[in-house]
């Protein structure tokens, strides 16, 4: 379902024929603000403040799965939950599995 909802964001502001190459965005609302269009699956950084001290770690490594109002829907593998946060660090030059990650997540099929 997430990956639907991702899919339906990047339409709303890809450019269409029927628009004569104008997004849809853009004809509502006069601009097309991609700036916060990330790739799907993307390698990332959940950044947040730790509650210990100041040597504490300060960012957890998440996968980006979607978007949710002001911020990114992004997979925490250690934890098997998804986190909403507008505080994500991406590298999206590093959009694979590592062979690593996936005997961690025992228990899922994968196609």
């Amino acid at each position: 379902m997430l990956s639907v909802r991702v899919k339906y964001g990047y339409g709303y502001r890809s450019p269409t024929v029927a628009n004569n190459g104008i997004a849809p965005a853009k004809l509502w609302y006069g601009y097309n603000d991609l700036s916060k269009l990330r790739i799907f699956g993307s390698q990332s950084w959940a950044v947040s403040l730790p509650k210990q001290g100041k040597l504490e770690p300060r960012a957890e490594k998440v996968r980006m799965v979607g978007y949710s109002g002001g911020g990114y829907r992004v997979w925490n593998d250690k934890k098997h939950e998804v986190i909403i946060s507008r505080d994500v660090v991406f590298d999206e030059n590093n959009v694979k599995y590592v062979e690593e990650s996936r005997e961690e997540m025992n228990g899922l099929k994968y196609i």
